[in-house]
C-alpha cells in the first residue's frame, strides 16, 4: 500500500512526490524521497505506541543486511576484472543486466560479512544465509570466493545465491544456510500469459535479456524464471504460475535435465511444454 508520507520528506504537503511504500504482509515501509525505512516494530513507535508483544523488525533486518550485503558484492565486482570478463563475455551478459540484478563478488581474503553496517548484530546476521550456522564456523562468511546472485523483489534483496569462483570443493552453486528454494525473477511473470523456466539464474538472464530486445512482441513479454536446480523445487512454485496460461521448460539439454523436465511437466500438468 502507498501512504503520503509522514515523515521528513522536504516535499510540500500535496507533493505527489510523497509517498511511503508499506508491504502489509511484513510490516516493512520506504519512502523514496526521504529514504526513511523500517518495520511494524519502528512504525508503532512513531505514532508513539507501545509495540504489540511479539512484534519486531526481523524482516526489515534481514532485507536491510542483503541490501548492504549486496552493495559490498557490487563493489567488489566491480574491482575485480576477471569476474566482470567472465559475465560480459563467457555468460553473455550486458553491463546493463549484470547492474539490473544487483549481480556481485567476493574475492578470496575478503569478508562480505564484515563489511556490513556496525549496528548490525550477529544473531540478525545468522538470520540471512549469509554466515555458516553450524560446526567449528559458525557466524563464519559463507560466499567465500563465490560470484554472488541475489534474489530480488521490489528492488529488495531477499535472499543470496553463490556461484563458487576458482577450485573450491563442494558444490557449485550454493544456497544460503538455512535458506529455502525460492523462484528466481518471479517479478517478470507480473501480467505474463506465458513463461519459460530455465535451470539456473545465469540462464534465466541471458534468455530475458534476448527476448527483451526481440522484434516479435509475443516474445518481449514472455517471462522468464529459473529454479535453483532441478532437485530444489520451491514449494511455491504452482502457486507463482497460478496465472500463467501457458508454460515452456528449457531445462539443460542432458538426461538429468530432459527426465528433470519431463517429471516437471507432469506436475504442472497440461499448460508446461517441454523445451
Amino acid at each position: 500500500m502507498t501512504y503520503p508520507c509522514f515523515f521528513d520528506c522536504g516535499e510540500p504537503g500535496d507533493s505527489t512526490k510523497r509517498k511511503l511504500y508499506l508491504n502489509v504482509a511484513d510490516g516493512f515501509y520506504h519512502c523514496k524521497v526521504c529514504g526513511v525505512s523500517g518495520g511494524s516494530w519502528m512504525l508503532q513507535k512513531h505514532f508513539g505506541d507501545e509495540p504489540r508483544v511479539g512484534s519486531n523488525d526481523d524482516a526489515f533486518m534481514r532485507r536491510r543486511i542483503l541490501d548492504s550485503a549486496a552493495q559490498v558484492g557490487i563493489t567488489m565486482l566491480t574491482n575485480n576484472d576477471d569476474a566482470l570478463l567472465y559475465l560480459l563475455n563467457e555468460r553473455g551478459l550486458s553491463a546493463e543486466t549484470i547492474a539490473a540484478r544487483k549481480l556481485g563478488f567476493v574475492a578470496g581474503g575478503w569478508s562480505l560479512v564484515g563489511q556490513l553496517p556496525e549496528d548490525v548484530t550477529a544473531a540478525q546476521i545468522m538470520t540471512t544465509g549469509l554466515v555458516t550456522r553450524e560446526g567449528p564456523h559458525a557466524g563464519k562468511d559463507f560466499f567465500y570466493r563465490h560470484l554472488l546472485i541475489p534474489y530480488l523483489a521490489r528492488g529488495h534483496v531477499i535472499q543470496m545465491r553463490g556461484r563458487a569462483w576458482g577450485d573450491i570443493k563442494g558444490g557449485k552453486y550454493l544456497t544460503g544456510p538455512g535458506e529455502p528454494p525460492r523462484v528466481y525473477n518471479s517479478e517478470s511473470l507480473d501480467g505474463a500469459d506465458e513463461v519459460i523456466i530455465t535451470e539456473g539464474e545465469f540462464d534465466c538472464m541471458i534468455l530475458a535479456q534476448v527476448l527483451a530486445v526481440a522484434p516479435e512482441e509475443r516474445a518481449r513479454r514472455i517471462a522468464v524464471i529459473s529454479l535453483p536446480g532441478t532437485n530444489a523445487i520451491p514449494e511455491e512454485l504452482e502457486d507463482v504460475l497460478a496465472a500463467a496460461k501457458r508454460i515452456f521448460i528449457g531445462f539443460d539439454n542432458d538426461e538429468p535435465g530432459k527426465k528433470a523436465a519431463e517429471s516437471l511437466k507432469e506436475r504442472l500438468g497440461t499448460r508446461a511444454r517441454v523445451l
